[in-house]
């Protein structure tokens, strides 16, 4: 599967640097007017003789683009690919870059769309659990963006990690996601990324004088734990 923008004037970006059959086939066919002009429409097109599958998506003027309009465009596109069955997603990235969103900020935010659209709740799940859909991607970019780009993956995945461990503690139910184990959580992800992590117990809340956490804390039976996580190796 490969995706392409379409601009506010119905053409296909960064056209001239895709085979010549497969713009005239696909430029047939958006001359149909089969695609909304909203921003962030889709359609999906089969039968090219190049690509089997191709996204088109709407992104209107590529120069006037945001960072907010093209996070939704990546949500867009993972929505539409979890109806098709693939196992390479070619992402040419050029087509969206302009004054305002980088390739870093690219790659990054097409990281974390996809992640983020393709999160399911199995963790407490014996049967009838979710299966993914497992594929490779290829983020296709200029040479002089290889920092660039692997620098927003590598945030991006990062973002995303933290967003995902947040989305299951909040889904655990309260037997389970208690204040203890809240602080196993995060005593484990100070041990794997080198942080530091203070659990203050019952005692030492008192000992601070706490009073307002304390009367919260008095609505379970689970002893509170109060935790600190020091993230001092940021940039």
């Amino acid at each position: 599967v490969i995706t392409l923008g379409v601009d506010d004037k119905n053409q296909i970006i960064n056209s001239s640097k895709l085979d010549r059959k497969t713009v005239s086939y696909l430029s047939n066919i958006l001359a149909l007017g089969d695609i909304p002009e909203k921003l962030g429409s889709a359609i999906v097109i089969h039968g090219d003789h190049f690509y089997p599958k191709v996204i088109l998506i709407r992104i209107g003027n590529p120069k006037n683009l945001t960072s907010n309009q093209f996070y939704n465009v990546v949500l867009t596109i993972a929505e539409e690919l979890k109806s098709l069955q693939f196992k390479t997603l070619l992402l040419p990235i050029n087509q969206f870059i302009n004054p305002s969103l980088s390739a870093n900020v690219v790659a990054e935010y097409l990281v974390r769309g996809l992640i983020d659209a393709s999160y399911v709740v199995n963790s407490l799940k014996t049967i009838n659990k979710v299966k993914k859909n497992i594929f490779q991607t290829i983020i296709h970019y200029d040479g002089s963006d290889l920092k660039q780009v692997k620098n927003g993956v590598r945030h991006g995945e990062a973002v995303m990690e933290g967003g995902n461990l947040t989305k299951d503690l909040g889904n655990l139910p309260p037997n389970i996601c208690t204040p203890k184990y809240l602080a196993s959580i995060a005593t484990k992800l100070g041990k794997e990324y080198k942080f530091k992590v203070s659990i203050l117990d019952k005692k030492k809340i008192e000992k601070l004088r706490m009073g307002s956490f304390l009367s919260v804390a008095k609505g379970s039976r689970e002893e509170p734990r109060f935790i600190i996580m020091e993230h001092i190796k940021g940039p």
